[in-house]
């Protein structure tokens, strides 16, 4: 159901769960909840297509940097048996209708997640700050994330990597994670993720475009070729390793983006599509400072598109956001979609 030049979530249909509406219900087989209007974002439309500041959604080098309201119904992810479960039916039942699932309220629309570090931290996953100690403490980053300081130091950095690479594979989904992935049998999901660690893809998500790699592939530095051999193993951090050769002789290295190197064609372009068809875009863990992936929701802001932001501190996109909480991504993602008619008004 389309109307004012955006996709509203369509109508519900009343059920036999009750006789009688609740207030403000009383013509549910006309309700909408637009969620690809502009809230709070005035005069901005005819910006389509472009970022503030300057940035142009071709612009993908990155930067050489180091680094309260109820819910409406239960709780997607329920805490059963000490261990987290996730709800089979996590979109809500508003107690005078049919649940959203059962009268496909929600599936013609597209949410798409544009996620950072915050979101896997609260699996375990030490970020880049988090793991400069032992053999690490005095090594400037930028020696070990850098093609420059792979042509220095490819024993180095390969180490610091493969060690990495073990302890992404130690760690799991978080609910989070797990609230994205249940999100897709109601919605079109799209995942954009700047991290590297696979747990989206690990806790079931489809879509999901690495605007900086993976640290769960790696490919041969001089021919480009995938590497698919079996990696050499790491019970403990050491200082160099070795690595593995190609068959044409070059080096093979991780298959992440190294600061000043450009992010990947497909993904990025994925990327913006995911944006510029997104009825609602989710911000989720993420700084908001490193560009370009910082310039995804300035474009959907640009163009009058519905964006949350949910992290714990306050980011330089918060006072643009359509709506932005002060919650962790484990903590507001499982409910945040029974949330949206309450957050949206």
């Amino acid at each position: 159901m389309r109307g004012g030049g955006h996709r509203g979530i369509g109508g519900i249909d009343p059920g036999n769960e009750s006789a009688e509406a609740a207030a403000g219900f009383e013509h549910t087989r006309s309700l909408q909840l637009a969620v690809g209007a502009g809230y709070r974002v005035h005069g901005k439309a005819e910006l389509t297509g472009q970022f503030p500041h300057g940035g142009q959604p071709g612009a993908r080098r990155q930067p050489a940097v180091a680094n309260a309201v109820d819910d409406l119904c239960p709780e997607l992810v329920k805490q059963w048996a000490g261990s987290a479960m996730v709800d089979t039916n996590p979109i809500p039942q508003l107690g005078h209708v049919l649940s959203i699932a059962q009268s496909s309220y929600f599936g013609h629309v597209q949410v798409t997640v544009l996620s950072g570090a915050g979101i896997s931290a609260e699996s375990g996953v030490p970020t880049f700050r988090d793991v400069e100690t032992g053999l690490w403490a005095k090594v400037d980053p930028y020696e070990i994330s850098s093609s420059e300081g792979w042509q220095a130091n490819p024993e180095r950095v390969w180490a610091w990597y493969l060690w990495r690479h073990y302890m992404m594979g130690s760690v799991a989904p978080n609910d989070g994670h797990r609230a994205v992935a249940a999100w897709q049998k109601f919605a079109d999901v799209h995942v954009v993720t700047q991290n590297v660690d696979n747990l989206h893809e690990r806790a079931g998500s489809k879509n999901v475009y690495h605007l900086h790699g993976s640290l769960f592939e790696f490919r041969c530095d001089r021919c480009q070729s995938a590497y698919t051999d079996e990696l050499p193993a790491m019970a403990e951090p050491v200082e160099t390793v070795d690595p593995p050769r190609c068959a044409c002789g070059g080096l093979v290295r991780p298959n992440v983006v190294w600061f000043g190197e450009a992010l990947p064609d497909d993904e990025w372009q994925r990327s913006i599509d995911a944006v510029a068809e997104a009825d609602l875009v989710i911000v989720v863990g993420t700084s908001s400072i490193v560009y370009p992936a910082a310039g995804l929701p300035e474009m959907a802001l640009a163009n009058g598109k519905v964006v949350i932001e949910v992290n714990p501190e306050p980011t330089p996109l918060s006072a643009a956001a359509t709506v932005s909480l002060r919650e962790t991504a484990a903590g507001a993602l499982p409910g945040l979609l029974q949330r949206l008619p309450a957050l949206l008004g």
